[in-house]
């Protein structure tokens, strides 16, 4: 939770539920105020990770109340569980459904907090490929329609915008200071590599391999079905105006 900007204020009993375990209540002041900025008025301040209902071995979730602006703000994921108390919705990890991680990530995004421990999304298992405690991901498994399609690790890419931020490597435009909250947090990831040369998977490290990059610079980068580096896009930036 630190790792993301929170800050933890106490641990105390769950509110109203008949538990032994304790909540441990959290501050974001660098999420609400940048939240805040774009116009939107947070009423609840607090988030609780905490007991999601009084039964034995239940989940263990965030909370951030029923007017949460994280809810219903495209950027997040949405809440994948239910607090008992109100029926507040909670963001938890499940077998395939890892929103409390996601959550955290997408966080961390938002508030162009740079996140280099890899304990942040503890869901990924370690792989073969993983070298000197750098997280690797599997990337290229292709699958079948009518034509080969390349999935992209959508962790990958999380991993990526978590450590450079949601803003152009090549322009440095940031979609969240032009839009303001709508679009903040918005960016493609351009992979090195291109995967379609690559046959079958591939192991894809998202701090070396993957650069998050805005869709005009992105399709410059490809332009007449070329594959220009990311410093070939800059120097023609720079050689346009004039630097």
């Amino acid at each position: 939770m630190e790792a993301v900007g929170f800050v933890f204020e106490k641990e105390q009993r769950p509110h109203r539920q008949i538990r032994q375990e304790k909540e441990l209540k959290f501050e974001h002041p660098m999420l609400i105020q940048k939240i805040e900025s774009f116009g939107r008025n947070v009423r609840g301040e607090k988030f609780y990770l905490k007991p999601l209902s009084s039964q034995p071995d239940c989940d263990i979730g965030i909370v951030n109340g029923l007017t949460s602006p994280l809810i219903d703000l495209q950027l997040f994921p949405k809440p994948n569980a239910i607090d008992d108390y109100l029926d507040t919705p909670a963001w938890t990890n499940k077998t395939n459904d890892c929103a409390l991680d996601q959550l955290l990530i997408k966080i961390a995004e938002f508030c162009s907090i740079k996140v280099i421990d890899n304990d942040l999304i503890p869901s990924i298992p370690p792989l073969s490929e993983e070298l000197e405690g750098n997280v690797k991901y599997r990337e290229g498994a292709t699958k079948t329609i009518i034509v080969n399609a390349y999935e992209r690790n959508s962790e990958a890419r999380n991993a990526c915008i978590a450590h450079y931020g949601p803003k152009c490597f090549i322009c440095d435009f940031d979609f969240g200071a032009e839009y303001g909250i709508v679009a903040a947090g918005f960016i493609h990831v351009h992979h090195l590599r291109p995967i379609a040369e690559c046959d079958g998977e591939y192991s894809v490290d998202p701090i070396t391999d993957l650069r998050p990059v805005c869709p005009n610079c992105h399709a410059v980068i490809h332009l007449g079905g070329e594959c220009r580096t990311v410093s070939e896009v800059k120097a023609l930036r720079e050689a346009q105006n004039g630097r």
